[in-house]
């Protein structure tokens, strides 16, 4: 599978944050228009994760689809969305202890291997290392729900597979893809598996992920800072995670200006990009250690952005939502849009004012 190298989007958590601006002192707190005050969240939350489910999830094949209502075209369906798309379902799942959300959690667990070229019915493993970490946290975050040991096993495998990436080029790191970029060192591939080592540890206990975490951590300083932050109460991982998170909200490369959103990446593997940092951002959010002033700065722009999904972004017929959140889409969707989207509205159904 192709993949960019640079995640723009997902930098707040998986990106070097050695360069980033100091962020020794917050703007004043962005001011947006506020038209949401009747928005019942829980409503759209079920509305737009119900429209995944329904467009996108193959009945029959226990997989979700690349193209919305495409079930029996021969495009590939990709493997690494599969992780994303499935990650809704768990927020629907634990907003609501709806069964029909958990009933396809095992469905699932088969079904996926269908479209894993590269093990197929024989594991999870992908020659991609990051589709294999970010399959793994879906596997982690389905045993912490669920509390069955095949997901948790299921993830065990996959990161003694994704061990296997390390090597000593560029002085280490987790590489790309195993064929023809064990050179290439990109963090998509370090992020993710960062924040899947500090997990591991936090289920198991073994400090052999914690000590993995840490390595990957040292060597490209990325945001998986947070989960070393809970795991280790160290305010220099804090304090980094937040750092980053500020760079992407007030980045003007990274926005778009006009409607004071996260800009429209495209379509393709770039269109689950905002989704996957929103999801990330919010965890910060969440943080009782969070500084306040950064607190309400945040708050303010993930609740203008899902606000401005909703009201601009959300084909009120479908409850489809495209790349661009401020513009409703027309026609076909693609599954890393649409979840994209679902990964926001979900947050936002979840979290306190």
């Amino acid at each position: 599978m192709k993949r960019i190298s640079h995640l723009l989007l997902v930098c707040g958590f998986v990106v070097v944050t050695s360069n980033l601006t100091a962020c020794n002192k917050i703007d004043d707190v962005d001011i947006y228009e506020n038209n949401t005050s009747d928005i019942k969240w829980n409503d759209v939350a079920d509305s737009t994760t119900n429209a995944l489910i329904e467009h996108f999830w193959h009945k029959d094949k226990h997989y979700f689809v690349y193209n919305s209502d495409a079930f029996y075209e021969r495009k590939h369906p990709g493997y690494w969305p599969q992780a994303h798309a499935m990650d809704v379902v768990i927020d629907a799942y634990l907003r609501t202890h709806d069964q029909k959300y958990a009933k396809l959690f095992p469905l699932w667990f088969e079904g996926i291997k269908k479209v894993n070229d590269f093990r197929g019915p024989s594991g999870y493993e992908n020659n991609f290392y990051d589709d294999s970490e970010w399959i793994g946290l879906t596997m982690i975050r389905l045993y912490e729900v669920t509390k069955e040991e095949k997901y948790l096993n299921a993830a065990k495998q996959l990161w003694t597979w994704i061990q296997t990436g390390w090597n000593n080029k560029a002085g280490g790191g987790i590489a790309w893809e195993y064929f023809q970029n064990l050179h290439s060192k990109n963090a998509c591939s370090n992020g993710p598996a960062a924040i899947m080592a500090a997990r591991l540890y936090r289920i198991t206990k073994d400090k052999v992920y914690l000590d993995w975490a840490t390595k990957i951590y040292l060597w490209e300083n990325v945001g998986a800072a947070y989960e070393l932050y809970q795991l280790t109460a160290d305010k220099t991982f804090l304090n980094d995670s937040r750092k980053a998170a500020y760079y992407c909200i007030s980045n003007a490369s990274m926005l778009d200006i006009g409607n004071n959103l996260l800009k429209d990446e495209g379509n393709g593997d770039a269109g689950l990009f905002k989704g996957i940092f929103m999801r990330y951002f919010v965890l910060l959010i969440k943080e009782p250690n969070l500084d306040a002033s950064y607190k309400r700065k945040f708050l303010t722009f993930f609740n203008h952005n899902a606000e401005i999904l909703w009201i601009k972004g959300t084909n009120k017929k479908t409850f489809m939502m495209g790349p661009n959140w401020a513009d409703v889409i027309q026609g076909t969707n693609e599954l890393t849009a649409q979840s994209s989207a679902c990964m926001t509205i979900e947050a936002k159904a979840t979290l306190k004012p």
